[in-house]
């Protein structure tokens, strides 16, 4: 049914018969019998429509292996848990640093990066990200990365300067190796040990200086 132009659903009738009865000025009395008709409302179409900004929310969240390109931040991204979505936006999003975007010289993995209106915490760098860059000679992390793939650094010969982030666990075989031999690598202070015989291992030379 159409009301002011806009569909009110569809109505489900209800028929009753009823007598009316009334009595004249003159005392004469009057009846009549009429049927009355009730209709119910049903939920309209346009209410039964999903949220659709829920819908669309949908619609943003990208499965997981598909890889992302970010002008932005200049680097190309994977993702590695799509999310879900809660209530207006998508949460829980996770996407590994793949590679930048040209010869960089200094490069920065931030802790997120929003693609396509979806918030990714990025949490690892893959394998093979830097290998062999004639170019790089800084490189940040940022504190949700957990992993450092293999041979990420591998052959960056002009890499001097390298921040890890505090969230760190694993650092896979030849990350560093062949990078600056005076390189200067900074790591969380609680974690110093650890980490100087962990990078010793991945390839850092040992004139390097890894300090908190």
């Amino acid at each position: 049914m159409l009301v002011d132009g806009r569909d009110t659903g569809a109505l489900t009738s209800y028929t009753f018969e009823t007598t009316i009865a009334a009595t004249a000025q003159d005392g004469s009395g009057v009846s009549a019998t009429c049927k009355v008709t009730v209709r119910e409302m049903e939920d309209s179409e346009e209410q039964k429509q999903p949220d659709a900004s829920k819908k669309h929310d949908q619609q943003m969240i990208q499965k997981k292996g598909r890889v992302l390109t970010d002008a932005s931040t200049k680097a190309i991204y994977k993702v590695v848990k799509q999310g879900k979505v809660d209530g207006n936006s998508v949460k829980g999003a996770e996407i590994e640093f793949v590679k930048p975007i040209g010869k960089a010289v200094s490069v920065e993995v931030r802790d997120k990066v929003r693609i396509k209106g979806v918030e990714y915490k990025i949490i690892s760098i893959a394998p093979n990200a830097f290998k062999s860059s004639k170019k790089l000679v800084s490189l940040k992390m940022g504190k949700n990365i957990r992993i450092i793939g293999s041979n990420a650094c591998n052959g960056c010969k002009k890499l001097k300067n390298v921040i890890i982030g505090k969230n760190v666990t694993t650092i896979n075989s030849k990350a560093f190796k062949g990078i600056y031999t005076k390189a200067v690598v900074k790591v969380p202070g609680k974690k110093l040990r650890s980490y100087k015989s962990l990078l010793r291992a991945r390839g850092i030379s040992k004139k390097a200086k890894i300090k908190k």
